[in-house]
């Protein structure tokens, strides 16, 4: 009695979640987008900060991308939603690392800063100071001892252009971050790389085993 007590009340607390999601993609107005997203937000934490959630899949949420890496150490929740009139996007989402030999997971909450990053390929970021995307893969490199994730991420940015974008995430003193000297252009080497295209058009970027 006490379990299925316990999954209906997962089930239910899932669908209130589910309508804040819908109300956020598809509000009425932005005002309505903005507060369904905010309490969303703080309710997602709450269930992220809660036993076992590393485990969870969240596979019945709707319009949030959920990418975990390979070696189950790193998890990433990602989402966006645009204003009514559809020329602007907001990108929100949560990261965890499981450290290795460890039981504990680290959360950070995601701070979209796109609008004043005025160098997004050279810039090193933050968790509070992030280039807002949807991710959809990722893959783990270890450098010098230290685990790097690359991500491939989905950016829409209005009516006209969407973008695509290569980042790198590691650990440093504890403090997630944002950018690594991965990519080499002509002499230049840039912390991510941004692939940008036309709304109507467009591009494959995955990872290739090889």
């Amino acid at each position: 009695t006490c379990a299925l007590r316990t999954e209906i009340a997962l089930g239910q607390q899932s669908d209130s979640l589910q309508v804040l999601i819908s109300k956020m993609q598809r509000g009425e107005n932005d005002s309505i987008r903005a507060l369904a997203n905010l309490e969303f937000r703080q309710r997602f934490l709450d269930s992220l900060n809660s036993n076992n959630s590393f485990d969870k899949s969240f596979s019945d949420f709707k319009n949030i991308s959920v990418v975990k890496s390979d070696d189950h150490t790193f998890k990433v929740y990602s989402w966006t939603y645009p204003n009514y009139s559809g020329d602007k996007y907001f990108y929100y989402g949560y990261i965890q690392i499981k450290p290795e030999k460890s039981d504990s997971v680290l959360t950070f909450p995601l701070s979209d800063s796109t609008s004043v990053i005025l160098k997004p390929e050279s810039e090193k970021l933050r968790a509070d100071r992030w280039l807002g995307s949807v991710y959809y893969a990722v893959n783990k490199v270890k450098y010098k001892g230290v685990n790097y994730y690359v991500l491939l991420g989905w950016k829409g940015f209005n009516q006209q252009i969407t973008k695509k974008v290569i980042e790198v995430c590691y650990i440093d003193k504890s403090e997630l971050k944002f950018g690594f000297p991965l990519f080499k252009s002509g002499s230049v080497y840039r912390n991510r790389m941004i692939f940008s295209f036309n709304s109507q058009a467009s591009m494959s970027l995955r990872f290739e085993k090889n």
